[in-house]
C-alpha cells in the first residue's frame, strides 16, 4: 500500500493528487473483494473464469510495461522524471545507514537508554505522587 501515494502523485505530474489517490485506492480494494470473492466459488466457476482472467491481467502487465516506456505521449516520460529526485533524497539516507544501524545494535547503548528512562520516569512519578 505504500507505493499508492507515490504512484498518484507521479501519476498527476508532482502535483496534489487526492482523487488519483483514491481512485487506485479505490481499483486496489475492488481486486481485492474479486480474489476473495473467486476464493467463495465453487471450483468450476474458477475453472472457467481463470484462463479469460489470466489473459487480462497479462494484457493489463503489458500495457502497463508499455506505459513505462519514456516516450512523451505515455506516462514513462513524467513518471521517470522522479528517479533523480528519488536518487537526490535517497543518497544522504544511504551514507548514514551503517552508522543509524550499528546505533541501533547497540545493546549497551540500549540498555543504559532503557536504565535511564526507567530511572528518570521513576523520578516524575514521584514528583507526580508529591503533589
Amino acid at each position: 500500500m505504500l507505493w499508492l501515494p507515490l504512484y498518484a502523485w507521479l501519476y498527476s505530474g508532482f502535483a496534489p493528487a487526492l482523487s488519483a489517490f483514491l481512485a487506485l485506492t479505490t481499483l486496489l480494494m475492488v481486486h481485492e473483494v474479486g480474489h476473495a470473492a473467486l476464493a467463495l466459488w465453487p471450483p468450476l466457476y474458477y475453472m472457467v473464469l481463470q484462463p479469460p482472467l489470466t489473459v487480462f491481467i497479462t494484457v493489463n502487465i503489458v500495457i502497463a510495461v508499455l506505459n513505462l516506456l519514456p516516450i512523451a505521449p505515455l506516462d514513462g516520460a513524467r513518471a521517470w522524471r522522479a528517479v533523480p529526485l528519488l536518487l537526490h533524497w535517497l543518497t544522504p539516507r544511504i551514507k548514514t545507514l551503517p552508522r543509524d544501524l550499528a546505533d541501533t545494535l547497540n545493546l549497551k547503548k540500549r540498555h543504559a537508554m532503557q536504565k535511564e528512562s526507567a530511572r528518570l520516569a521513576a523520578q516524575l512519578l514521584e514528583r507526580l505522587n508529591k503533589k
